[in-house]
């Protein structure tokens, strides 16, 4: 047998027995039947809103108040006080929060203090101290899970924890990778349902005009597909100072309407300073709109200012050099492919003036 010849037998019976090892290994599967699974039913933190033992996300584009309503979640459960729209009231007990972004005394505490919370219910996770005592490292969903897990049941009464934003604590995982996700997020949704604590993850929405509110969440689809609920931060394309928090998929419980709030502000009091703390009021009402249609609103206004400005473009380069016939100006602007409506917006906008001839067909504007 030629040399060639042996090489390729003794592969083939590497590989034999590396399938053999594979398939001996003390492996069992766990099976069990559902007629001897007791049905439970679920427990809410917020009724129909916020599973208990679950994870939820939380997701919108930056500056719309996102933290500030995690801030006041946060103080609504340190105190066990009144859920909007006469929801009911949620019980009393301890949260952790884990902020990247936002610095503990000048902008969460204010928060919790201006909500109205229970600062000795509420624990800020800062830091990691390394092993050797030398220093400190970033929290990481990867490597400290364990530990977190400790920390919460020490509590003893912990009933919510906030991870903002949740890429922050990824460790060296991708997020737009699905496998690698699941891999944070499933030992994470077992730690909730252990210690029956809510998981509010806040991410953030993509600039896409397109596609379904829970398409736009950045990242893998993991994230909505992992949560049990899922709501969306949009401002509304008609009032934008006010924002809606609308739910985007529910697993667990009966559909709910959106909620909208408005950012108000107060003064508090520390070591003889006096500090101004946002925080979020919100309305008597329900919202009916669903996230799908607020998310394709925002996305038609933005589209629609964009037109304006185009048009606002044209007009000026139209009447550099002095008054344009309107029957001129409309016919250059259809040429443009911008819509005649758009055109007499922008007009309205940049003061521009009618001189009305004959008709008005043939005023010019100047």
């Amino acid at each position: 047998m030629s040399t060639m010849g042996r090489d390729a037998d003794e592969q083939a019976r590497c590989e034999r027995e590396e399938t053999q090892n594979l398939f001996s290994t003390d492996s069992r599967l766990v099976v069990r039947c559902a007629a001897d699974i007791k049905p439970e039913k679920v427990d809410w933190l917020w009724e129909q809103r916020l599973p208990l033992g679950k994870c939820v996300l939380v997701a919108g584009e930056g500056g719309l108040g996102k933290s500030m309503v995690l801030a006041w979640l946060a103080a609504t459960v340190s105190r066990g006080k009144a859920w909007p729209c006469g929801e009911g009231q949620s019980p009393v007990g301890s949260v952790i929060i884990l902020s990247a972004e936002d610095d503990a005394a000048d902008t969460i505490v204010p928060r919790l203090l201006a909500a109205d919370a229970d600062c000795s219910k509420v624990h800020i996770l800062e830091a990691v101290r390394r092993e050797d005592d030398e220093g400190h490292r970033s929290f990481n969903l990867q490597l400290d899970l364990a530990e977190f897990e400790k920390k919460i049941a020490e509590l003893g009464d912990a009933l919510l924890v906030i991870i903002d934003p949740i890429t922050s604590y990824l460790g060296r995982v991708d997020s737009h990778k699905n496998a690698e996700l699941r891999s944070v997020l499933e030992p994470l949704g077992k730690m909730a349902a252990r210690l029956r604590v809510t998981v509010i993850a806040n991410t953030h929405l993509s600039k896409a005009s397109v596609g379904s509110a829970n398409s736009r969440v950045i990242g893998s689809v993991a994230f909505v597909n992992h949560s049990r609920a899922t709501f969306i931060v949009t401002a509304d394309a008609e009032d934008r100072g006010r924002r809606l928090f609308l739910p985007s998929k529910t697993n667990l419980g009966k559909p709910r309407d959106g909620l909208a709030y408005r950012i108000a502000d107060t003064v508090i009091h520390g070591q003889g300073a006096v500090i101004w703390a946002p925080y979020v009021k919100w309305e008597d009402a329900p919202v009916t709109m669903s996230a799908d249609e607020a998310v394709a609103a925002m996305a038609g206004d933005a589209e629609s200012r964009g037109a304006l400005e185009e048009a606002k473009q044209f007009l000026l380069e139209v009447l550099d050099e002095g008054p344009v016939a309107q029957k001129e100006i409309k016919q250059q602007a259809e040429e443009a492919g911008l819509a005649w409506r758009t055109v007499r917006r922008a007009k309205t906008a940049l003061g521009v003036e009618a001189r009305k001839g004959s008709v008005e067909e043939h005023g010019r504007w100047s």
